[in-house]
């Protein structure tokens, strides 16, 4: 009996143990959290109360997969993106933001990881000036990457109602990408939600010429040209 007694106090000693651990984590700066880069520390990653059977395989096997790239150190920057995709997956956008950095810090023009910066910044943070920013950084990367630009654009129509600066992102996209077929299409789809018709049949027409093999173009876009 007192065998038993004396392992359910240790027990009840190491649930409060991880207890504070996890009081402590969430309520401090992750940052200021000494050694958080040791491997306990980076794979200490709370489950949330919502996932279902399917999204804790998934989350498992992200996690597989990022311990893989921990043991491969030459593998250093890709392994912080791959923490930063578990961060994101389980809701835990502080750390995301702190990996991707890292990151960013060893991969100066780290597209992937500035985007989801951005993407964080936008959605999960709401700092839509730091998110702008991102953005901006990622366009600098990579000014011929078409989803980027419509990312950005998005960005300033939807979340900043800056329309004027959302239709000059689309027209930079259009230009540094040579009007690529993705950018005209997501162009003309924008001038059509902010009800310009006459721009959208403009880039209609400029897609049409450029695809005029394209059934699909002719079928969303072929009343344009009527």
């Amino acid at each position: 009996m007192k065998k038993k007694n004396f392992v359910l106090i240790l027990l009840s000693i190491a649930s409060l143990l991880t207890l504070c651990f996890w009081i402590f984590f969430t309520h401090q700066k992750v940052e200021d959290v000494k050694d958080w880069k040791e491997y306990k520390n980076i794979f200490a990653i709370a489950v949330p109360q919502d996932f279902n059977a399917t999204k804790k395989e998934r989350l498992q096997e992200k996690i597989k997969r990022a311990q893989g790239l921990f043991e491969n150190k030459e593998d250093v920057a890709p392994f912080w993106r791959a923490m930063g995709d578990i961060y994101q997956y389980v809701g835990d956008y502080d750390r995301a933001i702190l990996v991707y950095k890292e990151s960013i810090s060893i991969v100066k023009y780290d597209l992937s990881s500035t985007l989801n910066l951005a993407t964080i910044y936008e959605k999960h943070m709401e700092d839509f000036s730091i998110a702008e920013e991102y953005y901006k950084k990622a366009i600098s990367i990579h000014d011929e990457n078409p989803p980027v630009y419509n990312k950005f654009a998005q960005f300033y129509e939807q979340k900043m109602k800056d329309i004027s600066s959302a239709e000059s992102v689309y027209l930079e996209g259009l230009k540094n990408t040579g009007n690529d077929q993705y950018m005209l299409t997501k162009t003309i789809l924008f001038y059509l939600r902010i009800e310009k018709e006459s721009e959208a049949k403009k880039y209609a027409k400029i897609l049409f010429e450029k695809y005029p093999n394209d059934t699909r173009y002719q079928r969303d876009f072929g009343y344009l040209l009527d």
